[in-house]
């Protein structure tokens, strides 16, 4: 409850600090171009809490199982909505979904049993940085920082099957929230109200929010120390998008 608290008190100060900075920009933006952008891009991701978990729910095996999938980079995908002012400004907003998940299974001739731990997320951060424009190569340069939040779901689900008769023999959800920054590398390509564009940031959770159970009988995600486990989405991000110019 009180990490809860603490979220909600993080998010109000987050929120009056981005509508200040935006009143703060309104004379800069006044001649602003409004530009539209979808992108899929590739996400690593950090996850050592829920690593060490999959792991050890693993030992519980009757007999070693094989694990063929520990949270790899996975695909993401993002859209967003920016302000470009005549001075080399910008600020918008970024909603982003990206997911991973690990497995643990094992099988023979009576049968198979597994261990999945599904996890995705959805983003919302703000985008606040400048550019610079190549003219030569009619290119733009983008630099942002990406301050905002993560909200986590994960699925933890044991299936069994003996013979023909298949059954899931516990599914349970947890959930959190985030506090991340991505300082964020683009360049786009510009062709009439089109652009292409790469880009490639580093995204850091700078808090991470324990695991809490909905509708489960603990409170929140624990290992096997007792510990409360959370959902950390660090990593490398990369991607290329395509954005369109209302303005």
């Amino acid at each position: 409850m009180k990490a809860r608290k603490k979220i909600f008190k993080m998010r109000v100060h987050y929120t009056r600090y981005t509508i200040l900075f935006f009143l703060c920009m309104v004379p800069a933006f006044v001649n602003a171009q409004l530009r539209v952008t979808v992108s899929a891009g590739y996400g690593m991701y950090n996850m050592n809490d829920l690593v060490e978990l999959q792991e050890y729910r693993a030992k519980t095996f009757p007999v070693k199982g094989e694990t063929t999938s520990l949270y790899p980079a996975y695909f993401n995908f993002e859209g967003s909505l920016v302000y470009e002012s005549k001075r080399p400004f910008f600020a918008g907003a970024i909603i982003g979904y990206g997911s991973s998940g690990a497995r643990t299974c094992y099988s023979d001739y009576s049968g198979s049993m597994s261990l999945d731990q599904v996890a995705w997320y959805y983003s919302m951060s703000a985008s606040l940085g400048f550019y610079q424009k190549l003219k030569k190569e009619k290119l733009t340069l983008y630099f942002d920082l990406r301050p905002g939040f993560i909200n986590t779901y994960l699925d933890l689900i044991s299936k069994q099957k003996i013979g023909n008769q298949a059954e899931v023999r516990d599914k349970s959800q947890f959930t959190s929230s985030n506090i991340a920054v991505q300082p964020t590398l683009s360049v786009l390509k510009r062709v009439g109200k089109f652009g292409l564009n790469v880009h490639i940031g580093m995204n850091i959770n700078v808090f991470c929010d324990k695991l809490e159970a909905e509708d489960h009988d603990v409170t929140y995600l624990e290992d096997h120390f007792g510990n409360a486990t959370t959902a950390d989405w660090t990593g490398l991000r990369v991607g290329a998008g395509v954005s369109y110019y209302l303005r």
